[in-house]
């Protein structure tokens, strides 16, 4: 008899952020993202790459010097400003604030970002809640 156990859910990793990239949609209903790529500090990840993968997409009205409060973007931004202050602040573009997060380690939590929509519950997000040494 095949045992079933219980999921193994995280609610929180240490992790270093090795790269951030804007990509591009591949189809044309779709918004650019930022694809957060993380190396887990004290867990494993059993993937191919071995990495946590984040994407925070932007909206139909971000620009790079401005984001729509309350968007998932915007909440991505208030949570590096928790966690930065002046130093994600003072940066002048949504590209340089999630450059920032590169070769920095953080304690990432999940976080519901989103809002509800058409019956689809609000979405889940790795977000950084506190710089590591």
């Amino acid at each position: 008899m095949v045992d079933v156990t219980e999921a193994q859910i995280w609610t929180e990793f240490k992790g270093e952020v090795v790269d951030v990239a804007l990509e591009q949609p591949k189809e044309e209903d779709r918004l650019p993202q930022y694809h957060i790529q993380i190396k887990p500090l004290d867990k494993e990840i059993k993937g191919p790459t071995g990495l946590m993968h984040e994407w925070i997409r932007k909206t139909a009205t971000t620009t790079d010097t401005s984001i729509p409060r309350g968007s998932v973007v915007h909440r991505y931004y208030e949570a590096l400003e928790d966690v930065h202050g002046d130093d994600v602040k003072n940066l002048k573009t949504i590209s340089e604030v999630f450059e920032f997060m590169k070769g920095k380690k953080y304690l990432f939590k999940s976080k519901v970002l989103g809002r509800a929509f058409q019956n689809q519950p609000a979405s889940e997000y790795w977000v950084p809640v506190k710089l590591l040494d």
